[in-house]
């Protein structure tokens, strides 16, 4: 059966799922065997492990100027594991971690970091994480498409409680047909993604 042809199946991976590289060999696995079934997978992938924590924890000393010793350590993490899954990561995670960090240089200069700044910032464990991931499945042979979750998911807008949505959003859920269509476009066996990001309407 042509992939455009299977019926999709979702596989979900938490932090400690896609945070080393015999993790990242059973997600292959995993997405090789549903594929063998006459299914094909869109994986949606979580950061790593701990990864969330750390940006939090960088945003609120960037509003103090503090924050590089935390942002070297997040990008070593990320290097490290995309060396051990035999990747360039450098040239895969470049752009994020330069815009990462001009978002932390931001809040340094504001000395502020308020919902949407958070959140953008918050987004790049999810967003690095499956770049990884994406380059290390289709390393093993399996075709696989980064698909960044923004690009489908839209947030709703809710008055009640302003900014505060950037950081506590629900999703349109409705069935959304150009987003069908466009997946079953896709010619890679396997589609990767994100869990915990959407994009809002502005």
């Amino acid at each position: 059966m042509p992939p455009a042809a299977a019926p999709w199946v979702v596989l979900k991976f938490g932090g400690t799922s896609v945070a080393t590289v015999e993790r990242w060999g059973t997600i292959a696995s995993l997405a090789e065997r549903r594929r063998a079934e006459g299914l094909r997978p869109l994986v949606v992938c979580s950061a790593l492990s701990g990864i969330s924590n750390r940006l939090e924890e960088m945003l609120a000393l960037a509003v103090e100027d503090r924050h590089e010793t935390v942002l070297a350590e997040i990008r070593e993490r990320h290097l490290e594991l995309g060396a051990a899954l035999g990747l360039e990561a450098e040239d895969l995670l470049g752009g994020d971690l330069e815009e990462l960090s001009r978002l932390a240089l931001a809040a340094s200069l504001l000395r502020e970091a308020g919902p949407r700044l958070k959140a953008r910032v918050l987004a790049f464990g999810e967003l690095m994480s499956t770049r990884l991931g994406a380059a290390f499945v289709s390393s093993r042979g399996l075709p696989t498409a980064w698909l960044d979750a923004r690009s489908c998911l839209l947030a709703r807008e809710d008055p009640r409680i302003g900014a505060r949505a950037y950081l506590s959003a629900t999703c349109e859920h409705d069935l959304d047909e150009d987003l069908l269509e466009r997946l079953a476009g896709e010619p890679a066996a396997v589609v990767l993604t994100q869990g915990f990001i959407a994009r809002n309407a502005a």
